[in-house]
């Protein structure tokens, strides 16, 4: 097998990454805290993303054992790895910048950093006896790291990157399983043999939060834990000899804190072994030292918060929908026709979340019919009542950012009926061009609808714009902006300050456009898209050796292409002006963006990592700046 983190191949029985320092254990992705059902949205910052924009999408199947599926796409799903590379974060209010994060890297023998501009890199340790997941405070002052891996296990280290020995290294805790610090580096959680452990940065004040521990989410204001034991137990902790209340006996629960971490959320799932449905049992518990978890509803088919901090809810229940405010009486929310099948919602910019309901209406065409074939409605809800948005739409992908696609089959052809989101309670009707009796290839972003219309034998069309106004899209007031596009990509338009798609034309082949009247071409064959700003300005791979595995790493600032270096393994660009990458001879490389200046920093170079791959922020962090990442979070050597 191979290790994930650096591509080395490793012994069948491996624990960790001989070259990296990889745990192998952990090289397979968590799993989510919480189905992905309430627009769960993730800071790249802690998630990582693979296209200059972060998405997620919200996906809920259709109960009662239908053969149809309703899709709830929050937002525009993406194709490239990314980690954010500079944050507006609430970590002192402050803008975290990557050059003063430090970059990690290992060459044959030793783990390595060096600050963003430097030309000399400071060791560690050697590479056999790092081990665990790295993690840097926000203001690049402190990293922490593990040391001596053993079976599963290491010994847990930090050390401040002004310290350039490596006697710099400060041990915290022995036989360490895992561990999360705060974002300024005074408080580390870790787990132990089971023990869940508190302790400052040096280890002092060490504190046990929890026994037999299993998994575990930590408070806002990093003072108390919500667990799970090995029971199945579920636990809030502000210390074992303090505050340690089971609130929860053994099921199948997902818990977390409220925003203002004043409440816990509980919600237990249940599965029908016959007809496979989920229903839920929905509990708020308080955060003092007797309080109990209370019962909201049970036996719910679906739910969503009404506010990040549990003050109410909807949920739906025997085919109904509900509102309820806090522990007080349910209220059935009117104005909805036939049986809820879920209810979800967005998140506009100020943050306000708008509700949506789907019913739906079974159909047959007779009563010998053995199959049934639905209808679906949807609504906006505004507090305890709906507000009809769409009436009787077919299987459908409904995105809550802008469209509806609905289809509805008869014998002769399929037909299209298709909505675009005027406001966020106003849905209007739209006819999307068709081309032989089948929709046009379209994407679109918050303000434009792209589509590709008289495409040719060989799958290529005119690429055409149209606006999305209050009143919909008028199609008889379309711009062609590019000729002979094979597909168009609206993923990376929230990396810019201004409207940009990318164009494909052919395998390596693209344009990109900025507005105006028509695209601009990028004079290169395009392998990978690495880096961008909210200027346009982009890096990316071009000219790619299949051979020798290796790009040229090149720049586009919006008209033409400038190559910043040749026969490159692996780029990081920190911003235009301090640039890393990895050569073909394995030497890391410092380009200052000026020709000629490049400078050989370090040689038998084998991985190298964005500083924001492991930076820790706080989990509201917005991007300024972007900058892909093949490793996520908490990477390792």
């Amino acid at each position: 097998m191979k290790c994930l983190n650096c591509q080395n191949e490793l012994a069948d029985d491996a624990k960790f990454c001989n070259v990296c320092g990889a745990k192998v254990e952990e090289q397979a992705a968590p799993a989510a805290e919480e189905p992905a059902k309430e627009n769960v949205v993730q800071s790249v910052a802690t998630a990582g993303s693979e296209a200059v924009a972060q998405a997620a999408a919200a996906v809920k199947k259709a109960d009662k054992g239908l053969l149809k599926k309703i899709i709830v796409i929050a937002l525009i799903v993406v194709v490239a790895i990314l980690a954010i590379s500079g944050l507006k974060s609430c970590f002192g209010g402050k803008t975290i910048n990557p050059k003063a994060l430090p970059l990690v890297y290992s060459t044959d023998d030793e783990g390595k950093f060096l600050m963003p501009g430097k030309k000399e890199g400071i060791v560690v340790a050697d590479i056999e006896d790092l081990g665990g997941s790295i993690q840097i405070t926000a203001d690049g002052k402190y990293i922490f790291f593990g040391m001596d891996p053993d079976g599963g296990e290491f010994d847990l280290y930090y050390r401040a990157v002004s310290k350039k020995n490596p006697e710099a290294n400060t041990q915290i805790a022995k036989g360490v399983s895992e561990y999360q610090i705060t974002p300024d580096g005074k408080t580390v959680f870790y787990l132990k043999n089971g023990t869940l452990y508190k302790c400052g940065r040096n280890g002092n004040n060490e504190m046990k939060m929890g026994k037999d521990v299993v998994e575990y989410t930590v408070s806002s204001d990093y003072k108390a834990v919500v667990y799970k034991n090995d029971d199945g137990e579920v636990i809030y902790s502000t210390g074992v000899d303090k505050i340690h209340n089971e609130i929860a006996k053994k099921g199948e629960f997902y818990y977390g804190f409220s925003e203002n971490g004043k409440k816990i959320r509980l919600v237990e799932t249940k599965q029908d072994e016959e007809t496979y449905d989920t229903q839920y049992t929905i509990s708020l518990c308080g955060t003092g030292k007797n309080d109990k978890a209370e019962d909201l509803v049970s036996g719910a088919d679906d739910y969503s918060w009404v506010d990040s901090n549990y003050s109410a809810l909807y949920y739906v229940k025997k085919d109904n929908l509900y509102y309820q405010k806090g522990t007080g009486e349910e209220v059935e929310v009117s104005g909805l026709d036939n049986d809820v099948v879920y209810i979800n919602w967005i998140e506009d910019e100020k943050e306000n979340r708008h509700f949506y309901a789907v019913t739906q209406k079974e159909i047959k065409e007779d009563e010998d019919s053995y199959y049934s074939d639905y209808e679906y409605n949807l609504y906006y809800v505004d507090g305890k009542k709906a507000k009809l948005l769409v009436e009787d739409f077919g299987d459908s992908y409904y995105s809550g950012e802008k469209v509806i696609v609905t289809s509805e089959y008869d014998d002769d052809k399929v037909k299209y009926t298709s909505y675009v989101r005027a406001d966020y309670d106003k849905f209007v009707e739209i006819e999307i061009p068709e081309e032989d009796d089948e929709l046009v290839t379209y994407d679109y972003t918050e303000d434009s609808f792209y589509t590709i219309e008289e495409v040719d034998d060989e799958g290529k069309g005119e690429l055409i714009k149209y606006a999305i106004t209050k009143k919909g899209i008028d199609f008889s007031k379309g711009t062609t902006i590019a000729e002979d596009v094979m597909s168009v990509y609206t993923d990376y338009a929230e990396a810019f300050n201004k409207e940009t798609v990318f164009i494909k034309h052919d395998s390596d082949e693209y344009s990109v456009y900025t507005g105006g009247k028509e695209a601009t071409e990028i004079d290169a064959e395009v392998y990978n898209f690495i880096w961008a700003n909210k200027n346009g300005k982009f890096y990316f791979g071009a000219d790619y050796n299949s051979e020798d595995d290796v790009y040229s790493l090149a720049k586009f600032d919006g008209k033409k292409v400038v190559t910043i270096a040749e026969d490159v393994k692996r780029a990081v660009i920190v911003n235009d002006s301090i640039i890393y990458y990895i050569n073909e001879d394995d030497e890391l490389v410092l380009n200052t963006g000026k020709s000629g200046k490049d400078t050989v920093v370090d040689e038998d170079v084998k991985s190298l990592v964005h500083p924001m791959s492991y930076v820790v922020v706080e989990e509201d962090a917005e991007a300024d700046w972007f900058s892909v990442s093949s490793v996520g979070r908490n990477s390792e050597w």
